[in-house]
């Protein structure tokens, strides 16, 4: 079966990157679940990866968050 993804190197720092590494580790877990060329889409494995990544943006902006108050007048 050839995949939709195939191995790259990924910048930690870029959202695009992480998106397709989780992409391509969903793509992996359905290979190895049994999954046969057309039961899944390239648009498919980036809807699932889609909340992780999102989740991991929030957990980072929780994080670095800023608390910025109003400037008394």
């Amino acid at each position: 079966m050839s995949r939709l993804l195939v191995a790259k190197e990924i910048n930690p720092l870029s959202i695009e990157d992480q998106w397709y590494k989780v992409a391509y580790n969903i793509e992996t877990f359905l290979i190895n679940a049994g999954a046969k060329e057309g039961d899944y889409t390239l648009v498919d494995l980036y809807s699932l990866a889609q909340s992780h990544v999102l989740e991991n943006i929030k957990e980072i902006n929780k994080e670095n968050a800023i608390l910025v108050y109003p400037n008394p007048s």
